[in-house]
């Protein structure tokens, strides 16, 4: 395609180069073209023309591989597989195996408009490498006493090439390892990126010595010793006898095996060998009968105990319980309720697990606890009474956290909410809490009777006290307590009498005595004969009040009869007193 790009300005005969297909059969027409215009190809088609395309500068350039922090770590070697592909080779990356490795591949190309410019494109790749270079042997046998055998290693996978190395030397780039004398052997591949894996290839030897072989069993998993007995059915004595490829012995008998398979390689004095394969088997670990336990009296007590009787293995044996110090007893005391678990240990290293549970007792229960109330707010006369049900004496009481008591009742308690903590010689503990009422305390009343007149203390105050049991005292106007409800002699007017049971409990009573009725009295009188002489005479008869009576007149020494004689003329006062 071909745009003239100052049309139709500049150059109106001019148009844009119409587009064609690669097969030259295909073409879009320039804006404003018809079918009607001259033909494709023609003389007078002077907008377009056919072409075909030629191959061009080559665009690639490189390509390198980036870890994902954008660090470069290889360049590819590229080899061009077809027109519009290449295939890229990263030498001497080995990406870890079992895991996803990701990687960003970046290409870079020439600008064809402009050869001194590039542009590159990135491609990111997951990469997962098995776990090793699989490789593939076969074996020949050696001769008898002879280094004839040979290991073909074939590798497969990985970037090849591929090299091979026996027994951990050099590698070489053949698979083939001929010379070789009976045994095992290491065989490394190696590919190209540098990923191995070791296979162990055992050469047997033609003609073998024929033998066979037996075994004793470990005493228990993990102890090593087991027997091997090997028993040789020819060759020329004496023999040499190597167990799993270690140092040979001259005994047939190997002692100190582990549990498991083995091979036992034996030489004969002419340098021929026989192989037997065994496996060592493994006696059972200690085993042991149900432990007896006595459980835990109660939670938080440290005081039951397990016995552990093995039923296996060989004496003495030594006991360590829940990881901790081994003992030589079988008995363990002192524990609280719980899991445990004991291992075992014979004379052999032999060991066994035994778990056992320790049960927590009740502990103690106590009876419903029984109070009497405080008998009125301050009297601190109220008691509590617990009694245990079970559990070992001797036992304490502590109520509400105080000092703990040998005694059950506890007295002088307050109302109000309290708890008692009972606990026996085992340390089990239990817990009741009760209430302590509070009582209805005393009441009184009071009646009186009045005074014979006012200002005479003759008055009397009788109190009435609920309940009607009890010893009381009772105290008149913050006087003298006295035994009796009864206060005689009483003058008139308001008094307070208190009164106070055995516990302390108290009752007030507030009483007014009436005063009774003063005396009253007629009278007659004599006159005097004349002014200045003074025989007057005034008789005095009183109307109320108790006889005998006395009587005053103008203040002067009472007498006991009611008429006055010599008496001057005038006012005069007489003062009457009765017996009471």
């Amino acid at each position: 395609m071909q745009i003239c790009n100052n049309w139709p300005t500049t150059n109106p005969g001019r148009a844009m180069v119409g587009m064609q297909n690669y097969a030259q059969n295909k073409a879009i027409m320039a804006p404003g073209r018809t079918m009607n215009d001259p033909a494709w190809g023609s003389i007078g088609m002077n907008e377009m023309w056919r072409f075909v395309p030629k191959d061009g500068l080559p665009a690639y350039r490189s390509t390198q591989l980036l870890d994902g922090t954008g660090a470069v770590i290889a360049t590819g070697d590229t080899v061009r597989a077809d027109a519009a592909n290449f295939r890229v080779n990263f030498p001497n990356i080995c990406p870890p195996a079992n895991q996803t490795s990701i990687y960003v591949i970046k290409t870079t190309y020439q600008s064809l408009v402009d050869p001194a410019a590039t542009f590159y494109s990135l491609d990111t790749v997951n990469v997962i490498r098995q776990n090793s270079l699989p490789i593939d042997t076969t074996t020949t046998q050696t001769d008898c006493g002879g280094a004839t055998g040979t290991i073909t290693a074939t590798a497969s996978g990985g970037t090849p090439p591929y090299q091979y190395s026996i027994n951990f030397g050099p590698y070489q780039s053949s698979g083939l390892f001929t010379g070789l004398a009976q045994g095992v052997y290491n065989i490394v591949g190696m590919d190209a990126a540098g990923c191995t894996d070791t296979l162990q290839v055992p050469i047997t030897a033609r003609a073998n010595i024929p033998g066979t072989a037996t075994q004793t069993a470990t005493g228990c998993p993990g102890v090593n010793n087991g027997t091997i007995t090997v028993t040789t059915g020819g060759g020329t004595a004496p023999f040499t006898f190597s167990l799993d490829g270690g140092a040979p012995g001259n005994s047939n008998i190997i002692t100190g095996v582990a549990a498991g398979p083995h091979t036992v390689v034996f030489t004969d004095a002419n340098g021929c060998t026989g192989m037997v394969s065994i496996t060592v088997g493994a006696g059972a670990s200690i085993t042991s009968s149900a432990p007896s336990t006595v459980p835990a009296t109660c939670a938080g007590s440290n005081n039951g105990s397990a016995t552990i009787n093995p039923t296996s293995g060989s004496a003495p044996y030594t006991y360590a319980l829940n990881g901790g110090t081994p003992q030589t007893s079988n008995v363990f005391t002192g524990l609280a309720g719980g899991n445990y678990s004991v291992l075992i240990r014979d004379a052999a290293g032999c060991t066994g697990t035994r778990t056992f549970f320790v049960n927590t007792g009740a502990g103690i229960s106590l009876a419903p606890p029984t109070s009497t109330p405080e008998s009125c707010t301050g009297a601190a006369n109220g008691t509590i009474t617990v009694t245990p049900n079970n559990g070992t004496a001797p036992f304490t009481y502590t109520l509400d956290g105080g000092t703990p008591q040998a005694s059950n009742v506890f007295t002088g308690v307050t109302s109000g909410f309290h708890t008692v903590v009972v606990r026996d010689a085992n340390n089990c503990s239990a817990t009741q809490s009760l209430p302590v009422s509070l009582g209805t305390g005393i009441t009184a009343t009071a009646t009186t009777s009045p005074t014979a007149c006012s200002g005479a203390s003759n008055g009397g105050i009788t109190v009435t006290v609920t309940p009607a049991s009890g010893t009381y005292t009772y105290t008149l106007d913050g006087g003298t307590p006295q035994g009796t409800n009864i206060f005689t002699g009483v003058a008139d007017g308001p008094h307070t009498v208190v009164v106070r049971d055995a516990g302390g409990c108290t009752a007030t009573v507030n009483v007014t005595v009436a005063a009774g009725s003063n005396i009253t009295a007629t009278t007659t009188t004599n006159p005097t004969s004349c002014p200045g002489v003074d025989n007057g005479e005034i008789t005095v008869t009183p109307t109320n009040g108790t006889a005998p009576y006395q009587y005053s007149i103008d203040g002067v020494t009472f007498q006991a009869s009611g008429t006055f004689t010599g008496l001057a003329a005038g006012p005069h006062t007489i003062t009457i007193r009765d017996a009471s």
